[in-house]
């Protein structure tokens, strides 16, 4: 059970990741750019703390 729930919220944190990646690239103007990265930067400590949380609570129901 463990090992699916964190193979699942790994995909979707990469999934994530790259469609960010993908999205930077297809901006065209600096402001946007700027806009962008702040919002990737966002959403990339978001997964993580959820990814933390997920993994904390899993943990707390193995015990």
């Amino acid at each position: 059970m463990y090992q699916n729930t964190m193979t699942f919220v790994k995909g979707v944190g990469i999934g994530m990741l790259a469609l960010a990646a993908l999205s930077m690239l297809g901006s065209r103007s600096s402001r946007r750019r700027r806009k962008m990265r702040f919002n990737t930067n966002k959403a990339m400590h978001a997964v993580t703390h959820f990814v933390d949380n997920v993994q904390h609570n899993v943990h707390k129901l193995a015990r």
